[in-house]
């Protein structure tokens, strides 16, 4: 609950890292968000970020995971084995961002023109802001070009913002009206697959239900 301490000591609350009923009204209040808006929110960054503990991307794969989870285009079977986690080894993370962030698909989805582009501009924030043409274009946005030559400052200053950030470009409020099953799984889609329309099951689903409908049900009982 790191980020969570953050905020409330930045605005006055006891910084305890719980999100009880007194954080969710000044987040709400802060953020400009309704109750159904702010349970979305929240629910997705708590899978996101792993309970509101990172605002950085992991790339800690076993090799077996790092296979799974990107296609051969993306990463051969030679470098999954060379720098995945094993039993006697931790993984390789930067050289594991270099490479399925680089390439001619960093490069075309990215904006990552050099090696170590990957790495440099991995995901930093609430919900993850990957690659050097989005960061430029949220340093822009919140007019910080430091972030452009520092992008863990998404992370260390702009945690919850970024996530906030996305959800608006993203346009994705507008699937946030109501709180149940249907909208958490669109909503989740948008976040996770990029693609609220996708017919995909996204990572953490059922975490992503849980915590939305849990934090409703306190903005509702509060």
């Amino acid at each position: 609950m790191k980020y969570i301490k953050i905020f409330q000591k930045q605005n006055g609350l006891v910084p305890d890292g719980i999100i009880g009923r007194k954080t969710l009204a000044k987040m709400a209040d802060v953020f400009k968000l309704n109750n159904k808006e702010l349970s979305h929110f929240l629910g997705q960054v708590w899978e996101e970020t792993g309970g509101f503990k990172s605002g950085e991307e992991s790339f800690n794969y076993s090799v077996s995971g790092l296979k799974k989870t990107f296609g051969r285009h993306r990463i051969s079977n030679e470098d999954c084995e060379r720098y995945g986690r094993t039993s006697t080894r931790p993984a390789n993370q930067e050289a594991i961002a270099n490479i399925v962030y680089g390439g001619e698909w960093g490069r075309r989805n990215l904006g990552n023109m050099e090696y170590g582009d990957g790495w440099k501009h991995r995901g930093f924030g609430s919900v993850m802001i990957t690659g050097k043409t989005n960061q430029e274009k949220f340093a822009n946005r919140v007019k910080d070009l430091r972030i452009i030559e520092n992008p863990s400052l998404i992370a260390d200053k702009y945690f919850f913002e970024s996530g906030l950030d996305f959800f608006n470009t993203k346009n994705l409020w507008k699937y946030c009206t109501e709180v149940n099953d249907s909208s958490i799984l669109t909503v989740s889609r948008g976040v996770n697959l990029g693609n609220p329309n996708s017919t995909g099951t996204p990572h953490g689903i059922d975490n992503r239900n849980k915590m939305t409908k849990y934090y409703y049900n306190l903005t509702k009982n509060g």
